[in-house]
């Protein structure tokens, strides 16, 4: 997702090489701040940086609502602190490590490239993996990525994906420098 924002990728749209270039961007805080306040430093870093200017709209978007499936949550409780890790693992795997549904649906929003959002009503953190391969269909078919996520939610998480349109607030990015400036 978005992090300057706190939106899934469905959420922005912008110049076609928008989704290409990826930069790394290292950045300090000049003392304790807010979530809230860190996006908005983003932001004025990206517009600085990247020359980057944008405008909000309200758009109708297929949303993902992430429930618990009948028969329960299949991920075992995690425990203690640390580290979150929502991440592959492996080539047709992904683990969850620490995290909590809301993170999980974060990871979601990027692989089904639209918002997820948790409806699981779960708190705490869990531990997962997701193994996709028995859901690729033989060679020389068809793949379906979000079925075969979705199929895997449902069997190995204990998790339904349902998924229903909504207005929701996109970021049109209107211009956008594709290297940023220097320090």
């Amino acid at each position: 997702s978005d992090l300057s924002f706190q939106l899934s990728a469905g959420q922005v749209s912008g110049p076609s090489w928008l989704g290409g270039p990826r930069f790394d961007i290292v950045a300090k805080a000049a003392g304790p701040a807010q979530e809230a306040q860190l996006r908005v430093m983003l932001q004025t870093l990206l517009a600085d940086r990247f020359k980057m200017t944008f405008h909000r709209e309200s758009k109708q978007l297929t949303v993902y609502n992430l429930l618990e499936a009948k028969g329960g949550v299949k991920c075992k409780s995690a425990e203690g602190e640390g580290e979150v890790l929502v991440a592959p693992s492996q080539p047709g795997m992904a683990t969850i490590q620490r995290a909590t549904f809301a993170q999980a649906a974060d990871f979601l929003s990027d692989l089904f490239q639209q918002p997820v959002v948790d409806r699981t009503g779960l708190k705490g953190r869990y531990n997962c993996t997701m193994d996709f391969r028995s859901y690729v269909p033989e060679s020389g078919q068809q793949v379906d990525p979000i079925g075969l996520i979705v199929a895997a939610l449902r069997e190995q998480f204990g998790l339904k994906v349902e998924a229903r349109k909504t207005v929701m607030d996109v970021v049109v990015v209107d211009h956008m420098e594709k290297a940023p400036t220097q320090n």
